[in-house]
C-alpha cells in the first residue's frame, strides 16, 4: 500500500518548488485569493482572532510575570506572542491617544491668563528698546534676557536679529495661547518619536548594569521594549480614569503609578535571576541613570521643538 504524497507546490512569486503552506525561499504564503468571498471572510475572521489571542497572551505574560515575556522571546518561544515592537507601537498609540484627550480636556487658557501673558511679552519688548540708553544696568538686563531666550551666543547677534528673534518668540507664544490643543498635539507627536529613539539608550543602560548575566545587547533591547509597553499601558489606564471621572472625590488610580517601579523591579529579578538585594541595588542605579537621561532629553526635545515650531 503506497502512502499518499503531498503534492509539490510551485511558488508564484519566485517559482521555487516546495511542500507546505509557505515558500521556504521567499516566505510567501500559498493562500489563494481567487476564491468565493465567504472563504475570504472566514480567513479574515480567523486571522483577527489569532491577533487577539496573541495580544492577550502577550498582555497576560507581561502583566503577571514581568520577565517571562522577554525570557520566552529570547529562548525562541515567539509564535505564541505578538512581536515586541508591534505590541509597543499598538500600546504607545493607545497611550498618546488617551493622553492627548486628557490634556485637551485639561488645557483651558482663560482670557485673563492670556492678557497676563501678553502683558509680560509687551514688557519684555519694551525693555529691549532701552538698550540704547546710557544706563549700564538696563543694557545688562537686556543682554541677560537675550541670553536666556536665545542662548549664550546671543551677543554675536546684531540688534536687528535680536529684535527678529524676539518677535518670532512672541508670535509663537501668541499662537500657543490662541490654539493650545493644536500645539500640544504637535509636541506630543514630537515626544512620541523621541521616546521611541530613547529606548535603545535605556537598553544600553540595562546592558551596562547586567552585561555579565546577559552579555548580548539584543536581550536588553527586548526587555526595554516590553517594559516601555507596560509603562504605557498603566499610564493609559491612569489617564483614562482621570479623563472619564474628573470630579471624583478620591484618587485611587494613584496606586497604579506604584506598579511601575514594582513591575520593573520584578522584571529584572525574573529575567536576570539575581538576589533580591543585588537586584534592588542595580534597579536603583538604572532608575537614577535613566531618569537623568530622560530629564535632560525632554528638556532638549522641548528646546528643539520650540526652534522647529517658532524660531
Amino acid at each position: 500500500m503506497e502512502l499518499s504524497q503531498t503534492p509539490e507546490i510551485h511558488c508564484k512569486n519566485c517559482e521555487h518548488t516546495f511542500e507546505g503552506n509557505f515558500c521556504p525561499n521567499c516566505g510567501q504564503s500559498v493562500f489563494e485569493y481567487q476564491r468565493p468571498f465567504r472563504f475570504l471572510l472566514a480567513d479574515f475572521t480567523g486571522n483577527l482572532f489569532a491577533f487577539d489571542t496573541r495580544f492577550w497572551k502577550s498582555l497576560k505574560a507581561l502583566t503577571i510575570k514581568p520577565g517571562r515575556l522577554t525570557k520566552d522571546f529570547i529562548q525562541g518561544k515567539r509564535a505564541r506572542y505578538m512581536p515586541p515592537f508591534r505590541f509597543y507601537i499598538f500600546v504607545s498609540f493607545l497611550f498618546f491617544f488617551v493622553f492627548s484627550g486628557f490634556l485637551g480636556n485639561e488645557v483651558n487658557v482663560s482670557d485673563e491668563n492670556k492678557q497676563e501673558v501678553y502683558k509680560v511679552l509687551d514688557e519684555a519688548k519694551n525693555k529691549t528698546v532701552t538698550r540704547d540708553s546710557t544706563e549700564t544696568d538696563s543694557v545688562t538686563t537686556t543682554e541677560n534676557t537675550f541670553n536666556f531666550k536665545f542662548g549664550n551666543d546671543s551677543s554675536e547677534l546684531s540688534e536687528e536679529e535680536k529684535d527678529e528673534k524676539l518677535a518670532k518668540f512672541k508670535d509663537g507664544v501668541v499662537k500657543v495661547m490662541e490654539n493650545p490643543k493644536i500645539y500640544m498635539n504637535s509636541f506630543l507627536k514630537f515626544l512620541s518619536w523621541a521616546l521611541f529613539l530613547l529606548m535603545p539608550v535605556y537598553a544600553g543602560i540595562l546592558w551596562i548594569f547586567n552585561r555579565k548575566t546577559a552579555p548580548y545587547y539584543y536581550s536588553h533591547l527586548i526587555l526595554a521594549v516590553n517594559q516601555h509597553s507596560f509603562w504605557f499601558l498603566i499610564l493609559s489606564l491612569y489617564f483614562s480614569i482621570q479623563y472619564f471621572l474628573p470630579n471624583k472625590t478620591s484618587d485611587p488610580e494613584f496606586f497604579l503609578l506604584l506598579l511601575l517601579p514594582i513591575h520593573t523591579f520584578l522584571g529584572f529579578k525574573q529575567l536576570f535571576e539575581r538576589s533580591w538585594l543585588r537586584t534592588l541595588s542595580k534597579s536603583i542605579g538604572i532608575f537614577l541613570m535613566y531618569g537623568l537621561v530622560l530629564t535632560i532629553s525632554i528638556g532638549v526635545i522641548f528646546g528643539i521643538w520650540i526652534q522647529f515650531e517658532f524660531l
